[in-house]
């Protein structure tokens, strides 16, 4: 018991470390080859407070005020926040900073007619060193990876899975340096097929120092050769937020989606709905279509995961919508409450799909009306359960007494956006577990070498 008393004395804050804060920083990137028509942030907040959005290398900033349980649109002037494939390889000013006044989520949005998607972005205080990229193959003009420095003088280890096209060879480690605000974006060298997603490819800041890194691309098919191919942009999760279980549902009005888990490390397990399909070498990745006759699937890994859900595109998705990427959080990582905003470019239909424990359905609330009549049983695991809800264009709340995991997303002609609404950030490679249960963080600011002995 002496191991479990020392972890409660020291873990006083770490327990609610979640997707929500004060503080973020962003860019986005190059969409499709073309200008897009609008760059801007959704933020949306609890509770009454004021945010500062800013370029701290070219003295832009605006500031806005968002009231209690309300939400704001922020547009960012494309050459404050938008890479263009031109400054592929370069270090570029386009990294922007949000300050706020107390707890908001924020959400970044990257559209143009026909190509648009959109991410939650993450706050300073869960971004960390260590990253590995998960994207499918592109469609057109190559998988996509923007990092995005919050400190002066970082020195950021790349090792592309495969060759960039501005001239990096695969498996091979290249360094670039970043200030706080600036970003690097790069690019697969080939334009289609398998060998040119950077899935698997690591990205490490040197003396612990925080980056941002997102990933996706400029106009990826899902999957290959479906028509149309669509703008994918999403956060690139920090690898100590990594899970081993996953509820994965399908899109309403969508025949298909198709669904990607990549492993940290070598030997890794994948089991769907109970079944082995699959053992990974690190960064390694498995994907399949999920049929929405299925409704959802239960993933499980034996080693740290990542899985990403693509909508597919409009030709073979039996619908509206197109491609367009969300982070699936891992039943881990679940979050009692969130606050979030859909995103309007047209007359879209939006929707957000929920899952959490059976036992939790009746405790469900979204903008605090009780919806567990609406929930249907995970049939690769009875023991949790998803909704699929039609929501309107505003700004909605989730609660669930002992939490959830959800993403939102939204369909139009040959359109589409999807992100997660939040998420809880535990650190679960230096997290004890006992029967499931979250026993004792070890604290983040404590650093181990690996393989070296640990005293407790």
């Amino acid at each position: 018991m002496c191991i479990f008393a020392m972890g409660f004395i020291e873990i006083s804050s770490a327990q609610n470390a979640s997707t929500q804060g004060t503080d973020f920083w962003f860019a986005f990137m190059n969409n499709n080859g073309e200008t897009p028509t609008q760059t801007c942030l959704i933020l949306s907040a609890e509770s009454a407070c004021g945010v500062t959005v800013s370029n701290p290398n070219t003295g832009w900033q605006t500031t806005v005020s968002i009231p209690a349980g309300g939400r704001v649109d922020v547009d960012i002037p494309l050459n404050q926040g938008y890479h263009s494939s031109a400054t592929d390889g370069v270090v570029y000013n386009i990294g922007c900073h949000v300050v706020a006044t107390d707890t908001i989520s924020a959400y970044s949005m990257n559209f143009k007619d026909a190509s648009f998607d959109g991410g939650h972005l993450l706050p300073t205080s869960t971004l960390t060193e260590e990253y590995m990229v998960e994207t499918i193959p592109p469609g057109l003009y190559g998988s996509s990876i923007l990092i995005v420095g919050t400190d002066d003088n970082t020195i950021v280890d790349i090792t592309p899975s495969v060759a960039t096209s501005n001239g990096w060879a695969a498996n091979t480690q290249y360094q670039i340096t970043l200030n706080a605000g600036q970003a690097y974006q790069i690019t697969t060298a080939a334009a289609s097929g398998v060998s040119s997603t950077f899935s698997g490819t690591r990205i490490r800041a040197q003396d612990c120092k925080k980056i941002a890194v997102f990933a996706g691309g400029r106009c990826a098919q899902s999957p290959a050769g479906c028509t149309y191919c669509d703008h994918i942009y999403e956060p690139m999760i920090p690898t100590i937020y990594w899970g081993n279980r996953f509820i994965v549902t399908s899109s309403c009005t969508r025949s298909k989606d198709v669904v990607r888990v990549t492993a940290l490390n070598a030997g890794t397990i994948v089991k769907k709905d109970g079944v082995t399909v699959a053992t990974l070498n690190a960064g390694g990745t498995y994907d399949y279509e999920l049929y929405s006759t299925q409704g959802a699937n239960y993933i499980e890994t034996s080693g740290p995961a990542v899985c990403y859900l693509y909508l597919t595109g409009q030709s073979c998705g039996g619908g509206t919508g197109d491609p367009s990427m969300v982070y699936i959080t891992p039943i881990e990582q679940n979050i009692k409450k969130i606050t979030f905003g859909t995103y309007q470019y047209s007359p879209t239909n939006h929707y957000v799909n929920i899952v959490t424990a059976t036992s939790n359905v009746s405790s469900v609330q979204l903008d605090g009306s009780y919806i567990g009549g609406q929930f249907y049983i995970v049939p690769g695991n009875p023991a949790y359960s998803y909704a699929r809800l039609g929501i309107s264009h505003a700004t909605h709340t989730l609660e669930c007494d002992s939490g959830l995991v959800a993403h939102v997303y939204g369909l139009y002609n040959v359109t589409s956006y999807a992100y997660s609404v939040g998420s809880s950030a535990r650190n679960l490679t230096n997290t004890m577990f006992i029967n499931d249960v979250n026993i004792a963080d070890i604290p983040e600011d404590q650093l181990y070498c690996p393989n070296a002995p640990i005293d407790f």
